[in-house]
């Protein structure tokens, strides 16, 4: 993962919470969130975020290769991690919101799995921050995300 203990991941949420106090902007929010935390984690190939609509999930922003994200998209019940392949996980945490399950960080990393916990529990810390962006995040008129200026 190449994450320092501690002082990377409270730089990391520093920022997030710089980030949600200073832009209004759900998308942005998310937009940023994503290239944070592909920055922070160089084992991640792919990490995206998942919202719900109509009960099912839609993939949001995301940052990394393209050729890493999930397919088929994940499901609301997807466990916290699980390999891929013999070398590729894909970890994840629930976005949820009073309650409820608004949403799903996915990230896609070749971290070994002793260190895997560690990335979940920090998707987890930026999934408890941006829960109430992710309720009206999706809300881009049909408009796919690549295309949302």
């Amino acid at each position: 993962m190449k994450l320092k203990p501690d002082s990377d991941e409270e730089r990391l949420r520093r920022e997030l919470d710089e980030l949600i106090g200073s832009e209004p902007e759900a998308d942005r929010v998310l937009r940023a969130t994503t290239a944070m935390l592909a920055q922070a984690l160089s084992s991640v190939q792919w990490v995206g975020i998942y919202v719900t609509e109509d009960g099912e999930l839609e993939l949001g922003p995301a940052a990394g290769s393209k050729d890493g994200a999930p397919e088929p998209a994940p499901s609301l019940d997807q466990p916290r991690s699980q390999l891929v392949s013999n070398d590729l996980s894909e970890l994840a945490a629930p976005v949820t919101y009073d309650g409820t399950v608004v949403g799903l960080i996915v990230a896609r990393t070749e971290t070994a799995a002793d260190e895997q916990q560690r990335i979940v529990d920090l998707l987890e810390m930026v999934a408890e921050r941006i829960s109430s962006h992710c309720l009206v995040g999706w809300d881009t008129g049909g408009v796919e995300w690549e295309n949302v200026s």
